[in-house]
């Protein structure tokens, strides 16, 4: 498996559907600190994509844990 789709799955599987429809609900119940946690999220997947992905691609493994 490449890079590109390792990436795509990461982001995927950082929100689901259920996320998407609540997060207005909680933005507007606790404020906007639970934004920041998402902005967190969306900035950090370009690092992990480019610095740690390889790494695992190179190896060949299914799972971190091998």
């Amino acid at each position: 498996m490449g890079v590109v789709p390792l990436a795509i799955a990461l982001t995927v599987s950082f929100m689901s559907a259920i996320t998407l429809l609540g997060i207005s609900a909680e933005t507007y119940t606790h404020g906007m600190g639970i934004v920041q946690l998402y902005l967190g999220g969306l900035l950090g997947t370009p690092i992990v994509l480019y610095l740690y992905l390889p790494v695992f691609a190179k190896l060949n493994t299914m799972s971190v844990y091998e």
